[in-house]
């Protein structure tokens, strides 16, 4: 079962999540919500990005 964790708030909280061995994480860290329009430009422009490093 995949598993996303939500509220995820800063680097410091997605890097702990991930070496707890959270796959799958969103919140305002990542980005606030978006609409359909918004969403495929963020994806565009973030492609590749290490969020983690």
């Amino acid at each position: 079962m995949a598993i996303i964790i939500e509220g995820v708030e800063d680097k410091h909280m997605a890097q702990h999540l991930a070496q707890m061995g959270c796959e799958y994480e969103q919140g305002y860290y990542f980005s606030r919500p978006l609409p359909a329009d918004e969403l495929v430009a963020f994806l565009n422009e973030h492609h590749g990005y290490a969020w983690l490093d």
